[in-house]
């Protein structure tokens, strides 16, 4: 059989501060005919002459009244909401130049001033990344929200991931809300001990974290410590969603020791029936699967809570020899559990032996092999978490071995 690991890929050096921002130039702004360097020369001349107040006709006062003077046409041109309030002005007859802005500060505005200036947010590390931005979305700014959640995805880390998460539901930016998510999901074990934003979680926003089958614990009890601390940090408030909580626990790999001396003797389990009766049903069910376990026993349709996580990292099997022919099951083993797995409905491919195999970018590729009759030349592209089979262009030759 072909075997595969796959292993989550190392994250690249993040580019350089040049090549950012030739690459906020590139898609904020274009300038047919001429070089990165020159347009980046062209932007800097620009910031340098607002700076020295050259060509100004507009101003724009902060709530720390803190007044900058600008070229109207240029925020006009990056911002709807500019636009609106300066097609007046910009009537010969309207001496009125100047926009309030009563609840956006200076530094802030200067970052989107320089933005609108020059396609880049230099100083977005000096700044409040909420308030940024919250102004960003009110002032409509062409391409700035884009930066802004770009920053938040290349600056995850385990302090601040919970914040982003919130911030990106809250606004709706998928983008962000998916990497933060993946993010919370793949460092669990070690963000509800170490961050203090996990207690600000909502219990909507718990839920879809617990329930994701992406969550990444080695064993289930760190899932069923952490519904614990969570309920722990505002007892009164969330003592009522603890049973449903604890739902979200998948007991399929669990001692039977951890139920029967921690969760059963729990206060809260133990002061609702229901929650009893939910523990003494999984305590049944585990000791059954333990005297004797066959596959069949593993229901996770009749048993939600034994429906396994999706493992971070798994051994990946495909086809080989088997009963002296080629075949086309799929097999993953997860080492967290010390288990195979075969992948019901996923074969949909023809039955093949000593293919080459290699993960890349969320997909698994079988490339040729041999079926005991014909080599191939083909090659196909599976994705574990869709559970579909993807057609790639085939090899100019059939190869196999």
């Amino acid at each position: 059989m072909n075997r595969l690991v796959i292993r989550k890929a190392k994250t690249k050096k993040k580019a350089s501060a040049k090549c950012k921002s030739e690459g906020l130039l590139k898609s904020c702004i274009t300038f047919p005919g001429t070089s990165v360097s020159e347009r980046l020369n062209w932007m800097n001349e620009l910031l340098s002459l607002r700076d020295r107040k050259a060509f100004c006709d507009g101003t724009i006062r902060c709530s720390d009244n803190q007044v900058y003077e600008v070229d109207r046409n240029v925020m006009a041109a990056i911002s709807s909401y500019f636009r609106a309030l300066f097609v007046n002005i910009l009537n010969p007859e309207n001496t009125n130049h100047e926009v309030f802005l009563p609840d956006i500060k200076s530094d802030v505005m200067k970052v989107i001033i320089d933005f609108a200036y020059t396609g880049e947010m230099r100083a977005i590390k000096t700044v409040d990344i909420e308030k940024l931005i919250q102004a960003v979305d009110r002032l409509q700014v062409l391409g700035a929200l884009e930066v802004c959640h770009q920053f938040l995805i290349d600056n995850l880390n385990i302090e601040n991931c919970v914040s982003s998460f919130q911030l990106s539901m809250f606004f709706y930016a998928p983008r962000v809300i998916e990497k933060s998510k993946l993010f919370i999901l793949h460092n669990f074990s070690s963000l509800w001990r170490v961050s203090k934003d996990f207690f600000k979680l909502t219990y909507e926003e718990l839920c879809d974290i617990l329930g994701d089958d992406r969550l990444n614990v080695r064993r289930e009890e760190t899932t069923y410590d952490a519904i614990v601390a969570w309920t722990g940090a505002d007892h009164v408030q969330r003592a009522p969603y603890f049973g449903s909580l604890l739902k979200f626990v998948r007991f399929g790999n669990s001692a039977l020791k951890f139920i029967e001396t921690t969760i059963a003797q729990n206060a809260l389990v133990n002061n609702d029936a229901e929650m009893r009766l939910y523990i003494d049903r999984v305590n049944a069910v585990l000791t059954d699967i333990h005297c004797n376990p066959l596959p069949s026993k593993f229901n996770v349709q009749l048993h939600p809570f034994l429906r396994p996580r999706i493992p971070k990292d798994i051994i990946f099997v495909y086809g080989g020899w088997s009963t002296a022919s080629a075949t086309n099951v799929i097999e993953t083993y997860d080492c967290r559990v010390n288990k195979w797995y075969t992948a019901e409905g996923c074969e949909g491919n023809r039955p093949r032996a000593y293919h080459g195999m290699v993960y890349l970018k969320g997909q698994v590729y079988i490339i040729g092999g041999f079926d005991g009759r014909q080599h191939f030349n083909s090659v196909r592209a599976f994705d574990p978490l869709k559970r579909k089979w993807y057609d790639k262009a085939c090899m100019h030759t059939a190869r196999c071995y």
